[in-house]
């Protein structure tokens, strides 16, 4: 079913697993400059309230771009382009060896665009890490 078919509630595209492992968390501290301990220091983390350093919350967010950049690939997808991020959530943190997959499902359409909500999903969680709804258009 293409995107101009499909009302709402339908599953667009998900992306692979993804492993977040320290080394990922420690490159975006150093991107953003966020070196707080609860990504970072593993033995203080340890004692934290999760037992394990977790990832940014920022980091989770942003893993969702390269899901809509390889919708955006396909021929159901071509020519979108994200226009808006809102009702940004994070549910779950996650904590340090996460597999993380994103999901990308129809809200609605709207003019020359669409509304998704993309969740970041977390292998064998109940919750999602993160959710949000963005608006992609056509140009």
């Amino acid at each position: 079913m293409s995107v101009k078919e499909q009302a709402s509630g339908g599953i667009l595209h998900q992306s692979v697993w993804v492993t977040v492992d320290q080394a990922r968390i420690d490159q975006f501290a150093d991107a953003t400059d966020d070196h707080q301990w609860i990504h970072l220091d593993a033995a203080r983390a340890a004692d934290g309230p999760f037992g394990a350093c977790i990832a940014h919350g920022f980091m989770t967010l942003a893993l969702i771009e390269h899901c809509v950049e390889d919708f955006a690939a396909t021929p159901a997808g071509v020519g979108f382009s994200v226009e808006a991020y809102s009702r940004i959530r994070f549910l779950t943190p996650v904590i340090v060896g996460s597999e993380l997959k994103v999901k990308l499902e129809m809200k609605g359409r709207n003019g020359s665009g669409i509304t998704v909500q993309a969740s970041v999903e977390i292998r064998d969680a109940k919750k999602p890490a993160c959710v949000a709804d963005i608006r992609l258009r056509r140009p």
